[in-house]
């Protein structure tokens, strides 16, 4: 009775790359480094734009800014983002 292919395949010796303990902990740190920096990037490039636009907001006079919700409301309305 001959076996099946993959239970031969299953006795064939397999290659096996195994990672020393120090170099993989050394991969986890960069690859944290990495995602973390840009995380943080992402979070601050976000965070000055809405601190420039609430500056900006904050300087018009009270007539201005009823134009401006009046705008944004329009373009809301429209599904537009400005």
């Amino acid at each position: 009775m001959s076996q099946a292919p993959f239970l031969q395949a299953l006795k064939k010796p397999h290659i096996s790359v195994r990672l020393q303990p120090l170099s993989f902990a050394l991969i986890k740190v960069c690859l944290l480094l990495v995602l973390n920096n840009a995380t943080v990037l992402a979070k601050n490039d976000i965070y000055v734009k809405f601190k420039k636009n609430l500056n900006a907001f904050l300087t018009l006079s009270a007539q201005e800014k009823k134009t401006y919700n009046r705008t944004k409301q329009y373009y809301r309305n429209k599904q537009i983002s400005i």
